[in-house]
């Protein structure tokens, strides 16, 4: 059965999902990828510094691999690591891609300990608790790709620029397995994660990949929607903003941190 979110755009969603989680005691702040573009991606997290690469968050982006589809979801990154570090150190735009741990910026990423629940099987119990509460198989998603070094203090470059070539490897998930859904290689970096049968296994792949440090990584798990926009005749299931945050969202709350 199709999912639809009657709304046209991912900015709508998200201000609307912000509202009902503040109305359960969770405030959470609109973070945009291109604020006057209401239709390229939105994330809710849990501050307002932006970006926010280094928090668990919900996105709200048109999918990348079906751009019919409205992905809606936890999301994970993983900037740049310690052996990566040097060539991006010198503009403040680099700086903020670099994972260096407590100190810089108000504290750590949020990627060491989301990797070491994917690796470890703790992460299960969120996925299978997501699956339970939205009674739809989930998708996990991985992307990555190389992120030039910004020239210098105007460039507007950034680690999500569509320009940049990137793997996008999707799974469906259900009751603890995942299976092949899409996948696009355009990077040539994520390969060996493509045949994960479980989060775990998933984590381990990822945790594994050759040069690791000097790339970004997004995960996401979500749902995928059609909106106003894109339904079509066939018959949908529609989901409001309380529908999406119980049964979507909150069961993965701990992680919007």
């Amino acid at each position: 059965m199709t999912l639809l979110i009657p709304v046209s755009v991912p900015h709508d969603a998200a201000s609307a999902v912000r509202q009902e989680a503040h109305s359960r005691g969770m405030d959470l702040h609109l973070l945009p990828y291109q604020p006057l573009k209401p239709e390229a991606p939105w994330w809710l997290s849990p501050t307002s510094e932006n970006p926010g690469y280094r928090y668990g968050k919900v996105i709200f982006t048109r999918d990348l691999l079906r751009p019919q589809d409205l992905f809606v979801g936890l999301y994970m990154e993983k900037g740049i690591g310690r052996h990566g570090a040097a060539i991006y150190g010198e503009s403040r735009r680099g700086r903020r891609y670099i994972m260096d741990g407590p100190g810089r910026m108000g504290g750590g990423w949020i990627w060491p300990s989301f990797l070491d629940a994917l690796t470890s099987g703790e992460f299960d119990n969120v996925a299978r608790q997501i699956e339970a509460s939205t009674r739809q198989p989930l998708i996990v998603t991985v992307d990555a790709s190389h992120v030039p070094v910004p020239a210098g203090p105007g460039d507007a470059i950034d680690a999500h620029s569509a320009k940049f070539p990137r793997d996008i490897v999707a799974f469906d998930y259900s009751s603890g397995a995942l299976g092949p859904s899409d996948a696009a290689y355009r990077a040539d970096l994520l390969r060996p994660v493509a045949g994960a049968t479980t989060l775990q296994a998933l984590g381990l792949a990822v945790q594994a990949l050759p040069e690791l440090d000097t790339f970004w990584v997004d995960v996401a798990l979500g749902l995928r929607f059609r909106t106003l926009a894109t339904r079509t005749r066939a018959s949908h299931v529609e989901w409001d903003a309380t529908a999406l945050w119980e049964r979507l969202l909150s069961p993965c709350r701990s992680w919007l941190r």
